[in-house]
């Protein structure tokens, strides 16, 4: 076998969870399936292991599987989609101490090495330019941490959300930008009535 291939004992070893785990992970389309080189024989490869990392890393942070399919699946970005910091800064006129406090906040997540570059995401860059229009608003970093506390409410959102568009799925019609719209106005809807 290649040193690049991996049985799936070898990736059960690799990265500690059952090969009845890696199973159902290929059964479920988390990941996917690995090469047939034999009718009794099939080889992972990095992809394979990278994946399965993500899954064991997630898991143990208490995601559901349902939103851990979603992240492992998720196409990567497109090139227009990635930003460098140097842009994020340029773009939205932000100081490079004000970045770096969000990085050691932990408000946004460290970025991306992409060719040698750190990049962020176009949801990345949205969420900076959220904080950074709260802060210019008067909001502390103190204030903008206590988004972290939600972080799991949020979670509990998503998932909400998900049984949604799953459910629709059955109708054959179903429009999944007006579901999201229309589970967004319900939040709001509920948020605001704290509000008044």
């Amino acid at each position: 076998m290649n040193k690049n291939e991996y049985s799936i004992s070898e990736v059960a070893k690799l990265i500690g969870v059952s090969t009845s785990a890696i199973n159902y992970y290929i059964r479920s389309n988390i990941i996917p399936a690995p090469q047939k080189v034999s009718k009794t024989r099939a080889v992972f490869f990095e992809e394979h292991i990278q994946k399965l990392k993500k899954i064991k890393t997630l898991k143990e942070e208490g995601y559901p599987l349902k939103l851990i399919k979603k992240q492992i699946n998720t196409s990567p970005l497109k090139t227009g989609d990635k930003f460098t910091v140097s842009e994020i800064l340029d773009k939205l006129d932000l100081s490079q101490s004000f970045y770096d406090d969000l990085l050691s906040k932990k408000l946004i997540k460290k970025p991306n090495k992409v060719k040698g570059l750190n990049v962020h995401s176009l949801d990345d860059l949205n969420l900076i330019n959220a904080y950074a229009k709260l802060h210019k608003n008067g909001v502390s970093f103190t204030v903008l941490k206590r988004h972290l506390e939600y972080e799991k409410l949020s979670e509990a959102e998503a998932y909400l959300l998900i049984e949604h568009i799953e459910q629709a799925k059955s109708n054959k019609i179903y429009n999944q930008k007006e579901i999201v719209d229309n589970f967004d106005i319900i939040r709001k809807y509920f948020r605001m009535s704290y509000i008044k």
